[in-house]
């Protein structure tokens, strides 16, 4: 992270009483969020609906209208969440607060290779970093039917979150970084 006296590292500070852990899960994979201005996502939606028929993809609270508690109901309940860090131009990536989201909900995040992601959780131990449309079609299957596997990295990505990125660790960061 750069060291500039006026920089400042932050994140999406969640709602604790909507995105909170659970064990319970009764989606096997879920993507929520805007697609129709992000050309990955266009391309690639479509093949996971192919492979996957129940995944739940929804445009999420601007799209599709979900209210912020039934669009937190289904990131808890996705055993899996999937991440498209790319910006709508197609140029850079960003740490979509999608990252926070589902591991704070003790769901597996898989996500694309990017620098953006990596600032906040280690690749292969907190969550899935996929490199191409095969990969992530792989290891999506693979995390469905390794139960014990998918359960311990998302166990892990929810303890750096809780140790790290919570609300409250975001304003007394904000706060301290301010002088107030």
């Amino acid at each position: 992270f750069p060291k500039e006296s006026n920089y400042i590292n932050l994140w999406t500070p969640e709602d604790e009483s909507l995105f909170y852990p659970t064990d319970k899960k009764y989606i096997d994979v879920s993507f929520l969020g805007s697609v129709d201005k992000y050309r990955d996502r266009i391309s690639l939606l479509p093949l996971l609906k192919s492979e996957f028929p129940d995944v739940a993809i929804s445009g999420g609270q601007r799209t599709s209208k979900l209210t912020p508690s039934k669009y937190a109901a289904i990131v808890r309940d996705s055993k899996i969440g999937i991440n498209f860090p790319m910006s709508q131009t197609g140029v850079f990536y960003q740490a979509k607060g999608r990252i926070f989201e589902y591991t704070s909900c003790n769901s597996l995040l898989i996500d694309w290779d990017n620098p953006s992601t990596k600032r906040f959780f280690e690749p292969e131990k907190e969550y899935i970093s996929v490199k191409n449309p095969e990969e992530l079609v792989e290891k999506v299957k693979f995390y469905l039917n390794n139960e014990e596997e998918r359960v311990r990295i998302a166990r892990n990505g929810l303890k750096k979150f809780s140790e790290n990125w919570t609300a409250k660790i975001f304003w007394e960061t904000l706060l301290k970084k301010l002088k107030l």
